[in-house]
């Protein structure tokens, strides 16, 4: 969903490059290019039926692939967590909805609320909000205390995630990525506190939560990932006729 670009609802982007272009093309989700890269990629030291994919980021959504498919669903939406309402009477979202999960512990979230508790360490200027994260949890591990606050109600959004996630899709391992992510251990003990205090112990001890260890954007992995797949698993759509 194109949530944050009204003006772009209308635009069929198919359309638009096939009309541009001669060569095969495919447009996919951030979060399922990055739910694929993390299961090709991702060097999680052992097979796996299932892996989620959980982005928070500039919004936030994840990606499932179960025994090696992506789950897509009608619209290629199924997994659109961050539209998941965790408060029926909060804020409205652009998506429609009211108290969305992305409203609470997106990296826009975030950033202004930390731009109201740490105006201090926005005052040289950021290009991105990779590093604008950065500075929030650069504050956070030297103690700022309002930072750590923070940080860990944003922890706490985002094992609220991961509970639903695990409830609707019972993943073996989700894992998180994006400019949130950067958070790594300040974020993980609540995250997984979260989970063990609502989810059963028989399921969450056979859940692993961790931080994507991709070195470059697994969005970017993903796109790569995705053309890949789509190749191998239909070559003959894609072979130039004579």
């Amino acid at each position: 969903m194109v949530t944050r670009m009204p003006s772009w609802h209308d635009v069929n982007f198919i359309d638009e490059f096939q009309n541009e272009f001669d060569k095969p093309f495919f447009i996919e989700q951030d979060a399922n290019a990055g739910a694929l890269a993390e299961w090709w990629f991702g060097n999680h030291g052992r097979p796996l039926n299932s892996l989620t994919y959980f982005l928070v980021g500039e919004g936030v959504g994840s990606g499932i692939v179960d025994h090696d498919r992506l789950l897509l669903g009608n619209l290629g939406i199924a997994s659109e967590i961050g539209h998941i309402s965790i408060d029926v009477n909060g804020p409205a979202c652009e998506c429609g909805n009211r108290g969305c999960l992305e409203l609470y512990c997106s990296a826009t979230a975030m950033l202004k609320k930390a731009k109201k508790l740490l105006p201090e360490i926005f005052q040289e200027e950021i290009t991105n909000r990779w590093e604008a994260c950065n500075k929030v949890f650069i504050a956070a591990k030297e103690g700022n205390e309002k930072a750590l606050k923070l940080v860990d109600e944003i922890a706490e959004y985002i094992g609220y995630g991961c509970v639903t996630l695990i409830n609707g899709y019972d993943p073996e391992i989700i894992v998180i990525g994006d400019s949130i992510s950067q958070g790594g251990n300040l974020l993980l003990p609540t995250i997984n506190r979260i989970v063990k205090e609502r989810i059963l112990p028989e399921i969450s001890s056979r859940v692993q939560i961790k931080i994507s260890e991709l070195t470059i954007d697994p969005t970017l992995y993903g796109a790569a990932a995705i053309a890949t797949d789509k190749m191998l698993r239909k070559p003959s759509e894609y072979l130039v006729r004579k």
